[in-house]
């Protein structure tokens, strides 16, 4: 689930548990990262996110897109 911006986290939450369903994708890398320092482990797990990332979509960002 994706807690963006400044909202606090009970309201994050509340509004979480306000919806009737959600979905989730929980995505792991098949490759193992390794570095040894703590930094350059930071920046090469950040770069995997960032590769494997699908942005959020919600039901109605896809009624936009498809026009319906």
């Amino acid at each position: 689930m994706c807690w963006w911006g400044d909202a606090p986290l009970f309201a994050h939450a509340q509004r979480l548990f306000e919806l009737k369903r959600f979905e989730v994708v929980v995505r792991f890398s098949p490759h193992a990262v390794t570095a040894s320092d703590r930094k350059e482990l930071a920046a090469r797990l950040h770069s995997n996110v960032e590769h494997i990332f699908e942005p959020v979509v919600t039901p109605d960002d896809r009624a936009f897109e498809t026009g319906y």
